[in-house]
């Protein structure tokens, strides 16, 4: 695990090093985890989505048949849609958008059909995209988790995570100029097949949706702890920066301050 953040990318852990970069990034702009309420997860999102891309150089392609460029496409996506789906399209479009203006510095797309669509055009769609995507979300699940959550968090505090990501692109990636993805990311090679990722991704979907039952008083401390070792059990050396204290002779504490 490399602990010097001037130190050459070391592929091994990547969502621990970007996690690490990410937190990190955010000590240098006083954008301090919490300070404008709970985003632990957030952070955990945003490591898990570049560890994502890092390990599928072919991101950009397989995305390809769901990212869309006008409004009037994503429109007719969504008219026809079930619930599942148009979660996932607004999720994965959110998604790109995000990547592209705060680690790549590029529009998603050219537009040749509106080409005077600028960066603030795409943050306000970003921003809308993973909002719809979070009520779509609780819609789903019939009930407010943890998934759902980070998606708000994202939309409301777009413009903060663009400029940390910003930040983390130049001091702790070190890309300087404005690359593509399958240029950047060739630099990791893919360490395990995609089914394991996935098993990986819904593994934190899970401990995401404990943590917020958790906060709520809703689950025990237990039931966080266990989440997390599943993760670890996917993917050793997996660190959760936001997990509740060990219980004492009293039994579980409850929640409690967070663990940085």
């Amino acid at each position: 695990m490399p602990q010097d953040a001037n130190a050459p990318f070391e592929p091994e852990e990547p969502t621990w090093f970007l996690l690490e970069r990410l937190l990190r990034a955010r000590e240098d702009l006083r954008m301090h985890t919490g300070m404008d309420g709970d985003d632990e997860d957030v952070n955990v999102y945003l490591s898990g989505l570049l560890a994502g891309i890092l390990r599928a150089p072919d991101w950009e392609e397989r995305n390809a048949a769901i990212v869309r460029s006008y409004e009037i496409d994503m429109a007719r996506d969504l008219a026809d849609a079930d619930r599942a789906r148009s979660f996932c399209v607004l999720k994965v479009n959110a998604d790109n958008i995000l990547v592209s203006l705060g680690i790549f510095r590029a529009l998603p797309r050219r537009s040749t059909r509106y080409p005077n669509l600028s960066r603030d055009d795409y943050v306000e769609r970003g921003r809308n995209y993973y909002q719809r995507a979070a009520s779509y979300r609780e819609r789903i699940d019939r009930q407010t988790s943890g998934r759902a959550d980070v998606l708000r968090k994202l939309a409301h505090g777009y413009d903060r995570y663009l400029k940390i990501l910003d930040h983390m692109r130049d001091e702790y990636l070190h890309l300087r100029t404005t690359l593509s993805p399958g240029t950047i990311f060739h630099l990791e090679k893919d360490a395990s097949t995609r089914a394991h990722d996935a098993k990986i991704q819904e593994a934190i979907d899970q401990l995401l949706d404990v943590w917020t039952a958790w906060q709520r008083h809703q689950a025990s401390a237990d039931a966080v702890r266990m989440a997390v070792d599943q993760v670890r059990s996917l993917k050793p050396g997996f660190q959760f920066p936001a997990a509740p204290p060990t219980p004492g002779p009293g039994g579980d504490p409850g929640p409690g301050p967070m663990v940085q």
